[in-house]
């Protein structure tokens, strides 16, 4: 099959994923295309991404204030570092919950969009545990290239529209 993008000719038969072997660009397999499966666009992406971090914090900043007065906030509000580890923690849960059960979180929800694997299907709890934690990795925002960042390419699982 050859890629879009680069214009490298893939092998053909038996392939699982919708990845090129050269470039590492998405393309659209017949299996894909027969099934009518579309990658969310680099807008829903984003929206995707800004959305969920709001959301989380309308949701965590209230629960921060409803348990302010207990030790365990105090503490982390006088040790930044603790307070960072935990905060990443609460929005590792926040992905990881909502992904390994929903396929979305609740901004996919808004722009009718989920994780699939390469192939279409549902995801793995091990693929969505994998997904979660790449997206922690330093520099994983900037790895955005032909629509996929790292926490979606090492999983071998990407985003697409819901119909």
């Amino acid at each position: 099959m050859k890629c879009p993008s680069c214009g490298y000719e893939n092998p053909p038969e038996g392939r699982q994923d919708n990845v090129c072997d050269e470039c590492g660009s998405l393309f659209h397999s017949d299996d894909a295309v027969k099934r009518n499966i579309i990658n969310a666009s680099g807008d829903r992406r984003f929206v995707n991404y800004v959305g969920d971090h709001i959301i989380f914090r309308f949701v965590l900043t209230p629960l921060i204030l409803l348990f302010s007065h207990t030790e365990f906030i105090q503490t982390l509000a006088k040790n930044p570092i603790q307070d960072w580890v935990f905060s990443i923690g609460l929005l590792f849960l926040y992905y990881f919950m909502f992904e390994a059960f929903c396929q979305r979180s609740p901004a996919k929800f808004i722009t009718r969009t989920k994780v699939v694997t390469e192939d279409g299907s549902k995801p793995t709890i091990t693929q969505i545990f994998y997904r979660t934690l790449w997206r922690f990795m330093p520099l994983e925002p900037l790895s955005f290239s032909n629509g996929r960042c790292w926490h979606d390419r090492f999983p071998r699982v990407r985003v697409v529209e819901d119909r």
